[in-house]
């Protein structure tokens, strides 16, 4: 005989149809879950009074909740009533202990609230999540919440609500710090954070779902991060089109050694979290079903997979899942037997006080801890406020359409923004306006350089001259930048002090006018010239301003430039003299008939030595022909989001390359452990490697 357990019928034959005996069950009623929270009471190591105190509250809190969720709120992905009772149960089973059972409902009515309130969120146009706190505030009055913000702006401490606000501790910020590796904790991701941590801790499932560049990886590394390393370890994945179940299998098995028997885990007694991030990216097949996806879920419903030579079973032990996925990108949705198992978060994006909270952190860390003057600390604190202005009019005015599907402004676009700011050296800027040219520059940069016709380039000027009239009103030079005719060009670059600083890492200053900035490049072209093949370049007003724009990119770590334009227009010439000037070198694929995946991967390992082991600069340049095979893009993905190619190196050469930088490491004070090693090596290729993508 045989069971089969599926969601729908809608690829079974009529032959299928009609000699299966079929059973639709619904659990509209509740029977499921209510049996579920009956078996999960039985079994908790509490005393018969807090047992029946649960069941109450359960049945108090949980079927009205559940009613209003169903019946008037829309969320992103598919949910079930089970999954939000698994994910209650566990996150009890963490935060209910002894010392808390004084406070029994304050703490169920945190759960629930965080369980069943966190993944709704806004949906055309309609808060729902600030629908159901006022909802919430409304019918459950036994626990009475504070009338200021929403319900998931408080916790609970000792038999009383407190403001998440009053736990958030500022950081002090230093400017050698990388921004990327920092996360300044705010009220809303120290919430989601206290409840990742806490379902973390009892082997749950965690799922955070939000759009593009709203924070969902910053805020899991940051946890994963502070984890016990004693007890934890993570091991990041990035999944894209080509994933399937194989090539997600060999990527997790890497990090797992062989125990005893069929028994799989991670080293030593560690528990492993598989971070996941872009979890819905795998295609569909023609069954519209993800392979890769499946393998996840078999591995989350019975512990094991299959060993794809010897087919034997290989049980999987201490690990677990943390994933990130846009809704509104790739299959939009993973399947719902796997999606039941996590607890699922919505992030948004930060409100304006979060932000500002933000990037203060980051701007007075820099201007304050360095010998800034006055002025210019003042105006660097001014400038927060303005950017902030800027990011949300640009995101109102410049909108994604299907034409111009990039116009697309997050908060990677705004880091962009405050990465330039924090390249100010008080040598260089000892006069107040030149950091908010500095900002106005910056700003150009990231948004600017995005907008594809005149007419939306000068919109965005006019915009950038009024908010400067507005929060700049006593520097009176601004308006030299935006006039209609002839308007004085802005240019900061890093080899504004000539090509020869440029060995020492060069300078990011203003360059003077047009004529300082032509004699720089024609020495270098000169330059170029005399060792390299000749360019024969023409190096007219808008030619140079790409070179400043390209070497600006190319100098920060993981700055890779989008290079679009018609042919011989210059792309790869620009490309290999701004490649030049910032010290590095150039690296192209040859493509022939034969040149397939083993190729690209031998190419990719080449130009990964260079810049993690030898440290050098390279500019990986590479054309849209060039691209024979999709397959290539999986890896060009990898380099781009992590630097880390998915099985690039074999485990034998990731030991020779772990010793190849274990000296330059240890002098930077690097724990010598072979993930540290790794993450050093990789850390290298992120500041070194560089990729031109010149499309047309």
């Amino acid at each position: 005989k045989m069971i089969f357990e599926i969601r729908d019928l809608n690829y079974a034959t009529p032959a299928t149809a009609t000699r299966a005996g079929i059973v639709c069950t619904s659990d509209q009623d509740g029977v499921q879950w209510r049996s579920y929270v009956a078996s999960w009471i039985r079994k908790i190591a509490h005393s018969e009074a807090v047992k029946e105190t649960l069941q109450k509250l359960f049945a108090k809190y949980c079927p009205d909740t559940l009613g209003w969720i169903r019946r008037q709120a829309k969320i992103k992905v598919p949910m079930v009533d089970i999954a939000f009772m698994s994910a209650l149960c566990s996150l009890l089973d963490a935060l209910l202990t002894p010392q808390n059972l004084d406070a029994i409902e304050y703490w169920f009515v945190f759960c629930v609230i965080w369980v069943l309130g966190s993944c709704l969120s806004e949906v055309d146009g309609v808060d729902y999540r600030k629908q159901f706190s006022n909802w919430w505030k409304s019918e459950m009055k036994t626990i009475k919440f504070n009338s200021r913000g929403t319900v998931f702006d408080y916790f609970v401490r000792d038999v009383r609500l407190e403001d998440w606000g009053s736990v958030v501790e500022p950081i002090d910020y230093r400017s050698t710090t990388p921004m990327g590796e920092i996360t300044v904790p705010t009220s809303e991701t120290v919430a989601m954070g206290f409840a990742m941590k806490a379902l973390i801790d009892v082997n749950h499932p965690v799922m955070l779902i939000g759009l593009a560049g709203c924070g969902k990886t910053q805020l899991s590394m940051g946890l994963l991060k502070k984890l016990d390393p004693s007890t934890f370890m993570f091991y990041k994945m990035n999944m894209s089109f080509y994933t399937d179940s194989t090539l997600l299998q060999s990527m997790m098995e890497a990090p797992l050694e062989k125990k005893a028997g069929k028994l799989y885990a991670p080293p030593g007694k560690l528990q492993m979290v598989y971070f996941i991030d872009d979890l819905n990216m795998p295609a569909l097949d023609k069954y519209n079903t993800q392979s890769a996806i499946e393998l996840i879920k078999q591995k989350q419903d019975y512990s094991h997979w299959y060993d794809r030579n010897k087919i034997q079973v290989k049980e999987i032990g201490n690990t677990q899942y943390l994933c990130c996925m846009n809704p509104t990108a790739g299959s939009f949705i993973v399947n719902k037997r796997l999606q039941r198992h996590f607890w699922t978060c919505s992030v948004s994006f930060p409100e304006q006080s979060a932000l500002l909270g933000i990037y203060s952190t980051f701007v007075k860390g820099h201007f304050e801890h360095l010998p800034f003057k006055l002025p210019v600390q003042e105006t660097a604190t001014g400038v927060i406020k303005a950017a902030l202005s800027l990011h949300g009019q640009v995101t109102n005015a410049f909108r994604k359409t299907a034409k111009n599907m990039h116009y697309e402004f997050n908060i990677r676009h705004l880091s962009g923004v405050f990465a330039g700011l924090l390249q100010a050296k008080p040598s260089e800027f000892a006069d107040a306006e030149k950091v908010a040219l500095l900002w106005v520059h910056e700003s150009e940069r990231i948004y600017g350089d995005r907008l594809v016709t005149v007419a939306d380039l000068r919109k965005y000027r006019t915009l950038v001259g009024e908010l400067c009239k507005k929060m700049f009103p006593k520097f009176t030079h601004f308006q030299r930048h935006f006039q209609e005719k002839h308007p004085e060009p802005l240019v900061f670059a890093p080899f504004s002090k000539g090509i020869q600083e440029m060995s020492d890492g060069g300078c990011y200053d203003k360059i003077k006018d047009i004529n300082r900035l032509s004699s720089i490049l024609t020495e270098a072209m000169q330059e170029y010239d005399s060792t390299n093949a000749s360019m024969g370049l023409v190096l007219f007003e808008d030619a140079m301003k790409h070179v400043a724009k390209i070497s600006r990119i190319i100098t920060n770590p993981s700055g890779h430039p989008l290079l679009v334009g018609v042919g011989g227009s210059g792309r790869q010439s620009l490309s290999r003299l701004s490649a030049f000037i910032c010290q590095c070198s150039t690296f192209a694929i040859v493509i022939s008939s034969s040149y397939g995946v083993l190729e690209l991967k031998a190419d990719l390992q080449y130009m990964y030595r260079r810049a993690g082991v030898k440290d050098e600069g390279v500019v990986f340049l590479l054309t849209d022909n060039q691209i024979s095979n999709e397959r290539f893009l999986v890896f060009f993905n990898d380099l781009l989001a992590s630097g880390e190619v998915t099985d690039l190196f074999p485990s034998e050469d990731k030991d020779a390359i772990r010793n190849a930088v274990r000296s330059a490491a240890k002098s930077l004070q690097v724990v010598d452990t072979p993930d540290n090693l790794w993450n050093f090596f990789i850390s290298r290729v992120r500041k070194n490697l560089h990729m031109s993508l010149c499309f047309s």
